[in-house]
């Protein structure tokens, strides 16, 4: 099996992170050029990477996104919320935020780009022996104004939409590679 389809196969969400070990800004950067090379509709490239490492602006994002969560008006999040101190970004040392501008001219399929752009990288981290895992809250409740603002200030552009985070560094455990695939998911007509 040639080694693209292997690490595609083998990658595996992983929640549980060596917290105090941070990525070389070397691998980083592959990540992040893995990153912008995904495909976007007739090219736009108009998603946004922003990368936060600090420790205590993650921490402050988190407790801004239950915050968020619990003035939402929907009642199975906070209840959820209410029942325990969710982190979610579970101690990964780096969070991706991928932001793109709503439809516009430039862009008219940016929840698909920053997909695609989400698949680069954790094809590209889970390459480099980093994990990585999708994280989509963000992408519900960024409309909050308190959000809002500390999204702004942590760099993403003032009218992009949030459509997914990435979090990514050193599993700690070792990550189950087994898993059971649905079956009839597949239809071949010829």
């Amino acid at each position: 099996m040639n080694e693209v389809i292997k690490n595609i196969i083998s990658r595996r969400s992983v929640r549980k992170f060596i917290a105090d070990r941070q990525i070389p800004e070397s691998d980083l950067n592959l990540i992040l050029e893995a990153a912008k090379s995904a495909p976007s509709g007739m090219n736009a490239q108009s998603w946004h990477f922003t990368v936060i490492q600090n420790k205590q602006k993650i921490e402050k994002l988190n407790s801004l996104i239950i915050e968020s969560a619990m003035q939402s008006a929907d009642e199975e999040m906070k209840k959820t919320l209410s029942r325990q101190k969710l982190n979610y970004f579970y101690n990964a040392p780096s969070v991706i935020i991928v932001s793109n501008e709503p439809k516009s001219s430039s862009s008219s399929t940016p929840e698909y780009d920053s997909a695609a752009a989400l698949q680069n990288i954790f094809l590209a981290a889970h390459s480099l022996g980093i994990g990585s895992c999708w994280i989509q809250i963000l992408s519900f409740i960024d409309e909050s104004a308190s959000l809002r603002d500390y999204l702004k200030e942590l760099g993403v552009p003032k009218n992009y939409r949030v459509y997914g985070t990435a979090i990514i560094g050193y599993p700690d455990g070792e990550i189950k590679t087994e898993i059971t695939k649905k079956d009839g998911t597949v239809n071949i007509v010829k």
